[in-house]
């Protein structure tokens, strides 16, 4: 085994096909050639492929699925390229960037100036967390139906902390709420992002608080919603599935 092999995991059925991009003592550590996927394996369980497979690609509707331009910003070259390649298939008219993910929170600002993208795509291997950056929630709703719907969904453990108005006795857009987490975390909110779907509740409140907003007209914004006041703005959205592992 040798690294550039195009190999498969035995334990997992040759369910994915990788090149072994670094070998240290028994491990391979791989990069998946037809997902965008970062996993190890030990030598004896990895066997060589000879032909690559072809596999099922995704297919979006023939007629254009975005109105408007996308900002990619991707850790890795290789897979910014399929991206890329993706893009031009679908006449979208993307603007792709490859920066180390360290890079991302000092490029990102002027980028957004400079190209002002409807759809914005950040990929990466836990950037933020890499970054040592925080992601808080900050939500309006009842604890005893949110709380269980993030846990069987699994993404409770993503957050580094989690707000929910019923708690509190108060909601969005009142400052008070917004209040309660920077004091408690000591947020300075010149160096802090909110995000959100709704101009009132998120806009408004993170607003009336000095914290900059990035807006995102989504499927549950309320109707003629434009978030025009907040700093950035996303318009809308195209279905995209990419695995991050």
């Amino acid at each position: 085994m040798k690294i550039g092999d195009i190999v498969s995991r035995k334990k997992y059925h040759q369910d994915i096909i990788f090149e072994v991009i670094d070998i240290q003592e028994n491990i391979c550590y791989l990069r998946g050639i037809e997902y965008r996927l970062i996993a190890d394996s030990e030598i004896d369980d990895l066997e060589l492929v000879q032909e690559k497979r072809v596999i099922e690609d995704v297919h979006l509707p023939q007629e254009k699925c975005l109105k408007g331009s996308v900002l990619h910003l991707d850790g890795d070259p290789s897979y910014l390229k399929m991206c890329m390649k993706k893009y031009q298939e679908y006449g979208i008219r993307a603007y792709g960037y490859y920066f180390k993910e360290e890079e991302f929170a000092s490029k990102i600002t002027n980028l957004l100036k400079k190209h002002n993208p409807h759809l914005l795509v950040i990929t990466g291997h836990d950037a933020l967390k890499k970054m040592d950056k925080k992601v808080y929630l900050l939500s309006n709703a009842q604890r005893i139906f949110t709380a269980y719907e993030m846990n069987v969904l699994g993404i409770t453990k993503y957050f580094d902390d989690i707000l929910i108005s019923s708690d509190y006795h108060t909601k969005k857009p009142d400052k008070r709420f917004f209040h309660i987490l920077l004091e408690r975390h000591k947020l300075d909110v010149s160096h802090s992002l909110y995000i959100g779907n709704d101009s009132r509740c998120d806009v408004g409140g993170a607003k009336g608080v000095g914290m900059p907003v990035f807006y995102v007209n989504s499927n549950i914004s309320p109707k003629n919603d434009d978030g025009k006041e907040a700093d950035y703005i996303v318009e809308n959205f195209c279905a995209w599935k990419e695995v991050t592992i």
